[in-house]
């Protein structure tokens, strides 16, 4: 069926496109797009990089069509990157002939221009986006590790910082501003993550061997423990393990600090020893100190205080509120058996060897302190009196002075630390 024109419409039409030619593109946005919000307009009208261009006032017919496919519902904004991609190819297409159908308003959406240009970037005839995504992927990024769910990336130049960190928020990712990405790149290594089974982006860098930042798409901070919150696989875990320890000790931990032949780590609030291997040489306590004297541990649950031994094995059970370590300071031994804790529950003290863990005194006593002579003497109270105990338990002076002042002016006092 042919269409009949009279030649007046016809100059009617040749008149309007005339003066179109001469509107800027915010005068025809007003006269034709007014419906659709001007950051919409702009966001698509950005996406024909062939023969629009605002900042010169120019609206190609690739933008229009566009246009023209948003107002009927077939575009989505989230789209629009495939239309950069689609529309260079198609138009060189185009240009050369070998579509069958050129007129670009005879396709209704994206994906029928995908399917007329599909051959051609499959068999190589155009220089297709295709084969430059793939020279990105070659020499832009190298992927250090696959699994069923992850993919890991070290990302070496902003053109695979934009193609990895497309659709998120990174500032890496930019189309416009580069120095972003030079910025970051030039503090350290930039990586990326992608979870493939949640469609889930991470973006992070290390400068000077600790993390800079980690981010998800939306540019928000993954809170520690990184690989415990982003769900990280075994393999993916190993995989950082062999690649580079301190990573997986920062993303795996809160605090990770190395002590020579160990690591103290810390998750949740609890902190355990990992050995050089990982493997755990405690369990996670809410602080674990040491060594102190003797080579022991302080471990504490909650109010409750105990001590492991240089092997991390429990000599004294996590039980005590209270605790003084000493014995290395007075023993002529450091590491002997003399090491003594004075704990205590309940505000009644008693004292322990540390290496064996066995009560000589049982704590029963209000107050109980070292006076710091050798063999061990204690100061004691019990009912608000004050005397001398050893380290037996055997009482030296009877628990009758008022008060430890009194206590040490006294000759039985003397007698034993006569240099007080």
């Amino acid at each position: 069926m042919r269409v009949r024109i009279t030649e007046n419409q016809l100059r009617k039409i040749i008149s309007e496109l005339i003066l179109e030619s001469s509107m800027s593109a915010k005068e025809i946005y007003q006269k034709h797009y007014k419906d659709i919000s001007e950051d919409v307009f702009t966001k698509i009208v950005s996406a024909d990089i062939v023969t629009s261009n605002l900042e010169r006032d120019k609206l190609g017919g690739y933008a229009k069509w566009l246009l023209k496919i948003y107002a009927m519902g077939n575009l989505k904004l989230e789209d629009l990157y495939k239309a950069k991609e689609y529309i260079p190819t198609f138009h060189k297409l185009s240009k050369s002939n070998k579509l069958q159908q050129k007129d670009i308003n005879l396709y209704k959406k994206l994906s029928d221009m995908y399917v007329a240009i599909k051959p051609y970037l499959e068999g190589g005839e155009a220089t297709s986006k295709g084969d430059e995504i793939r020279k990105i992927k070659h020499e832009g990024a190298d992927k250090l590790y696959e699994d069923a769910k992850f993919i890991f990336l070290h990302i070496k130049t902003w053109e695979a910082a934009k193609y990895y960190g497309k659709n998120t928020e990174w500032c890496t990712a930019s189309n416009d501003d580069r120095s972003y990405f030079d910025h970051y790149n030039s503090e350290g290594e930039l990586y990326i993550i992608i979870d493939k089974t949640q469609n889930r982006k991470y973006q992070f860098y290390f400068e000077d061997e600790e993390i800079g930042q980690f981010m998800d798409e939306n540019d928000s901070e993954v809170s520690q423990p990184i690989l415990s919150n982003i769900g990280a696989t075994e393999g993916l875990k190993n995989f950082l393990k062999e690649f580079n320890p301190q990573y997986y000790l920062e993303l795996q931990f809160e605090l990770a600090v190395d002590h020579n032949d160990k690591f103290l780590v810390k998750i949740d609030g609890k902190s355990a020893y990992l050995d050089k291997e990982y493997n755990r040489l405690t369990p996670f306590y809410d602080s674990i100190t040491g060594p102190l004297g003797g080579g022991v541990y302080r471990v504490r649950n909650g109010e409750k205080n105990g001590f492991l031994d240089s092997k991390y094995n429990i000599i004294v059970p996590i039980e005590y509120k209270f605790y003084s370590l000493g014995g290395a300071v007075y023993s002529k031994e450091p590491n002997s058996d003399k090491d003594y804790l004075v704990v205590g529950n309940d505000n009644k003290w008693g004292y322990m060897e540390t290496m064996n863990g066995r009560f000589l005194i049982e704590p029963k006593y209000d107050y109980l302190s070292s006076i710091g002579v050798e063999p061990l003497i204690f100061m004691a109270r019990l009912n608000n009196r004050w005397g001398l105990v050893d380290s037996n338990g055997k009482i030296l002076v009877p628990l009758v002075f008022d008060d430890k002042w009194g206590l040490m002016r006294s000759k039985e006092y003397q007698k034993y630390d006569p240099d007080n």
